[in-house]
C-alpha cells in the first residue's frame, strides 16, 4: 500500500485532514503545529516539506497552491523519483493533481479524493483531457518502470496524434490482456520494450521494467556500505539485468539491521525482507541440488542464505540465474520469475479504515 502524506496549518486544513484520516488508514496527519494526532515536525514548513519528500510517496496538502509550489520547488528531481503532490483547498472545493500525475500516481490519488469529497478533480495532463491513455499510466497501471523517462514525451506525443505505438515483449514474460491494448502493441517505427534486460542492442527506444528480479545476500557484520552497492551493481551488470527490475532484496533475519542492506533498500527504493532459518531450509527440500554449509548452519540455523533467500516461494516459479557468489565478504544469489504474468494491478492509492 502507498504511503500518504497529508500537511495542513490552518484549523480548517485540520478539520478536512482529519476528515481524509477517518475515513483512509494509510494517511499520515503531518503538521508544524501541535495538534492531537498529527505528527509535528516543529522547525519550519519547508524541514517539513524536505523530510517528507523522501519519506512519502504521495503527499496532500491542504492549503493555497502557491504555498505549495514555492515549498516543493527545491526537491523537484524527476518524474520517476517524485512524489505525487495533491493540492486541496481548506475549504474542500477542489482536489488538484500538482505532480507525478502519470508515474507518481498523481491522478489517480485525485480521483479517489475527489470521489471521497465530492468536489471538483483538477488534472490537467495533455493525454488525460484528451481521453487518452498514456503510456506511463499503462506502465504505473501494471507495475512496470520506465527508462529512460525523458523518453515518454515522444511516445505520449505519438498517442495524442492518434498514432500507435509498439510494445515488444522480452521471453519469459506473458501479459493476458494484450488484446485489450492492441494501440500499444500494433506495428510502429516508434518501439518500447518490455524487459528486465539493461542491454537488448537498441531495438527499443523506450523501456518497461518488469519487478520479477529477486536478491538473496548474506553478507559479514558492518560490512562497508560503498563496497555492497558496488558489487551488487556490478553482479547485476554482468547478468545484463536492470535495477529496475529488482523486485526485493533477502537476506536471514539476523541481518535485518545490517545497515549496507537497509541503505541500499532505502537508497533504490528496493523493499527488503528478512527470512527466518527454518523458511531458508524449507527451501532445500524442493532444490535438493542447492548446497549446504556446515558453518552457515553452526552460526545462524540455516544450511544457506543467499540461494534459498532468493529461491523462497510458495508459487516454486523462481529460477536461479546467478548461483551462490561470493566477493569479499559477502554472497549473492539472483533469481528471476518465470513465466511473469503482467497484470492490471490498478493500485488503489488509499486504504479505507474498514478494510484493514
Amino acid at each position: 500500500m502507498k504511503k500518504v502524506g497529508l500537511i495542513a496549518l490552518t484549523d480548517k486544513g485540520f478539520l478536512l485532514g482529519e476528515k481524509i484520516s477517518a475515513e483512509y488508514s494509510n494517511v499520515d496527519l503531518l503538521t508544524i503545529k501541535s495538534r492531537e494526532n498529527w505528527l509535528v515536525n516543529g522547525e519550519s514548513l519547508s524541514a517539513l516539506v524536505k523530510e517528507s519528500f523522501e519519506k512519502y510517496d504521495g503527499l496532500i496538502f491542504i492549503m493555497a497552491l502557491g504555498i505549495v509550489v514555492r515549498m516543493i520547488k527545491d526537491y523537484i528531481k524527476s518524474k520517476d523519483l517524485d512524489p505525487a503532490i495533491i493540492v486541496i483547498d481548506e475549504q474542500g472545493k477542489n482536489t488538484i493533481s500538482v505532480l507525478s500525475g502519470h508515474l507518481g500516481g498523481g491522478n489517480k490519488l485525485t480521483e479517489e479524493l475527489s470521489e471521497f469529497l465530492n468536489n471538483n478533480p483538477v488534472i490537467t495532463t495533455a493525454t488525460d483531457v484528451n481521453n487518452i491513455y498514456a503510456l506511463d499510466s499503462f506502465a504505473s497501471d501494471h507495475d512496470l518502470e520506465i527508462e529512460p523517462v525523458n523518453n515518454i514525451k515522444k511516445f505520449n506525443s505519438a498517442l495524442l496524434k492518434g498514432e500507435n505505438i509498439q510494445l515488444i515483449f522480452d521471453d519469459g514474460l506473458d501479459f493476458p490482456e494484450k488484446n485489450s491494448y492492441k494501440k500499444f502493441f500494433s506495428a510502429s517505427s516508434l518501439r518500447g520494450m518490455i524487459t528486465n534486460k539493461r542491454d537488448t542492442a537498441n531495438v527499443a527506444e523506450i523501456f518497461l521494467r518488469p519487478k520479477n528480479i529477486i536478491l538473496g545476500v548474506g553478507c559479514k557484520k558492518n560490512f562497508p556500505k560503498d563496497d555492497f552497492e558496488k558489487n551488487i551493481l556490478n553482479i547485476l551488470k554482468e547478468k545484463n539485468i536492470s535495477l529496475k527490475s529488482v523486485k526485493e532484496i533477502r537476506s536471514i533475519e539476523i541481518k535485518k539491521d545490517e545497515n549496507c542492506i537497509v541503505d541500499f533498500s532505502s537508497k533504490y527504493k528496493i523493499p527488503f525482507y528478512t527470512l527466518a532459518p527454518d523458511k531458508l531450509n524449507s527451501v532445500y527440500n524442493k532444490h535438493n541440488n542447492l548446497k549446504k554449509s556446515d558453518f552457515v548452519y553452526k552460526n545462524t540455523g540455516a544450511w544457506g542464505v543467499a540461494e534459498p533467500s532468493a529461491l523462497f516461494s510458495e508459487s516454486e516459479n523462481l529460477y536461479l540465474i546467478l548461483a551462490r557468489k561470493e566477493i569479499d565478504g559477502m554472497t549473492i544469489a539472483v533469481s528471476e520469475e518465470r513465466p511473469f504474468i503482467i497484470e492490471n494491478k490498478n493500485f488503489k492509492w488509499l486504504k479505507r479504515n474498514e478494510e484493514k
